[in-house]
């Protein structure tokens, strides 16, 4: 009788589906990439920063490029939101981001389901200054 061959041939086959399912749902996931960053900073200003988002484990290294110079942090993500801790001069910031589709950020003025676009962040982030104000800030991918 061929049947326990079979079963056995099957539940291999089942487990190398399912660990690429999982491989392609982690890999469609993965935030990492180039993204152009828009924001309003302290006193009003707005600003523009090239980042870069890279997976490294559990957690994401996010660099933002600026004119003058550049900011770190590490991330964790949690379902649609990254959280990211950065210092800046020896200030810690935060700045906490929701993960949507492009279509989703904007509105899709023709309903139904939104439109395929570039992966936007919005954030709103805090810094060590005294201020104690929230600001804005989005990321929207390049690549």
């Amino acid at each position: 009788m061929r049947v326990p061959a079979l079963a056995s041939a099957f539940a291999v086959a089942l487990l190398v589906l399912i660990g690429a399912s999982a491989a392609l749902a982690k890999e469609a996931n993965d935030l990492s990439g180039k993204y152009v960053a828009k924001g309003v900073g302290v006193g009003g200003a707005a600003y523009e920063a090239d980042v870069t988002l890279t997976l490294k484990g559990d957690t994401y290294l996010i660099v933002w490029k600026f004119s003058n110079g550049q900011f770190t942090g590490v991330g964790i993500r949690q379902g649609d939101v990254l959280s990211v801790g950065w210092t800046n001069d020896g200030k810690a910031g935060v700045v906490l981001y929701t993960v949507k589709p492009a279509a989703k950020a904007e509105g899709n003025p023709l309903g139904g389901e939104p439109a395929a676009g570039p992966l936007v962040l919005d954030g709103r982030w805090a810094d060590g200054s005294t201020n104690g104000k929230i600001y804005t800030e989005t990321l929207t991918r390049r690549d």
